[in-house]
């Protein structure tokens, strides 16, 4: 392990088209002693189980679920994307998740889910697909932007059966009614529409090794993960939020000292909310968990396989604490986050606000697994961009061990 991850610094230096400096070699980082796969998972169950005032039992059967639930979902979505709506987990630990399906689920999946090591319950005769959900929120969502609010957040409710819910900041200037606003949407989607009007910001983001402080031009976020260009050449570098502009700079906490870094490439639209830096050297290829723990990642989580109710784990170098309390509450959330007129879509939403200024970027993972990086808060809490989705965005991948 120590071996590759030296080799991935090495091939850094050189692919971030920057000359090593005499000596470069005692300026490379040693990466702190990493935690096994086993010891990852164990912090996380131990920190979801306080967070829920289950048991450490509770807690593991709960994981189970969310990973039997997750592969059989995913093998649905790349085999039959037309009936694809998704899944979630019971809100008892270790209960009998749900998978949804549109139309007669039929011995496909009824035959996933009877072969099992768990119960599953099968909701068929479902109205609409994940991507015909997803697409309706869309519509909805832009319509309620070019009705004049600059502070929205919709979501797909798979669990919901064609139900959109939506929040929006009063805006002056224009009819903010919940009556009003419903007769100038759509008319297909207005009877569908959960609506809310707040006074209150809707949408927030949060600027202020993965898991490590970026800074530059008086303002700092959190790295999020280690990545690789899937395109020739084979470039390095590390992932940050995308509206975190001016970074230049990220430090290695443990050795005291800071790295400049340039950014590549950002995306702030279909597919979340992310960009990606190299230096001449970035710290070894992993993330720090929490301030004292390492870990180097060994999935990604495909959107497919994330389940409503699902617990994930957020860290971010400004709140310097690991919390393992939020739960997904929709796979795929859109988010306009003023001053900006554009809205961001396909972020994963929880129903916690965790995060503070200055970890956006931040990682969200569950032992070794990456699921995505910290965009801020949006609608009932905070949004995530998926790790799935970093090659749509970036044409990167997460680094795996």
């Amino acid at each position: 392990m120590k071996q590759r991850t030296v080799l991935a610094v090495s091939v850094l230096l050189l692919s971030a088209g920057a000359a090593a400096p005499a000596g470069a070699d005692t300026l490379v980082p040693e990466p702190p002693p990493a935690q096994t796969r086993a010891e990852s998972i164990q912090q996380d169950l131990t920190l979801v189980a306080q967070a829920k005032g289950w048991t450490l039992t509770q807690a593991a059967a709960d994981r189970e679920a969310a990973e039997i639930i997750g592969e059989i979902a995913g093998k649905v979505a790349r085999e039959r994307p037309e009936i694809f709506v998704g899944s979630a987990v019971s809100p008892l630990p270790g209960g009998a998740p749900t998978l949804y399906i549109k139309g007669p689920a039929g011995a496909f999946v009824n035959g996933l889910a009877s072969a099992a090591d768990i119960d599953v319950n099968v909701v068929d005769g479902q109205p609409y697909s994940f991507a015909e959900l997803e697409e309706r929120q869309l519509v909805l969502h832009k319509a309620l932007v070019a009705y004049g609010f600059k502070s929205v957040a919709t979501a797909v409710d798979i669990t919901g059966a064609g139900r959109i819910p939506a929040e929006v900041t009063k805006e002056p200037g224009i009819d903010s009614r919940q009556s009003a606003v419903l007769a100038a949407m759509p008319q297909g989607l207005r009877s569908h529409v959960d609506l809310a009007v707040r006074g209150d910001p809707v949408t927030r983001l949060e600027t202020a090794f993965g898991g490590e402080r970026v800074h530059g031009g008086g303002s700092e976020c959190t790295s999020g993960w280690p990545i690789i260009r899937t395109a020739a050449p084979a470039t390095l570098g590390i992932t940050t939020a995308g509206h975190c502009d001016g970074m230049n700079e990220i430090d290695w906490t443990a050795a005291g000292v800071s790295y400049p870094i340039t950014p590549q490439f950002q995306h702030r639209r279909a597919y979340g909310d992310v960009e990606w830096h190299v230096g001449p050297v970035i710290p070894p290829g992993g993330f720090f968990a929490s301030s004292t723990s390492f870990r180097f990642p060994t999935a990604v989580e495909p959107v497919s396989g994330i389940s409503v109710g699902e617990s994930v784990c957020q860290y971010g170098r400004s709140s310097n604490v690991r919390h393992c309390s939020p739960d997904v509450d929709s796979v795929s959330v859109t988010c306009t986050f003023p001053p900006f007129p554009f809205p961001t879509e396909r972020l994963v939403g929880t129903d916690n606000n965790v995060g503070i200024p200055g970890d956006s970027g931040g990682g969200w993972s569950n032992g070794t697994t990456a699921y995505g990086s910290h965009v801020g808060d949006c609608g009932p809490g905070e949004v995530f961009s998926s790790a799935d989705y970093y090659d749509e965005a970036l044409g990167v991948s997460v680094l795996l061990f």
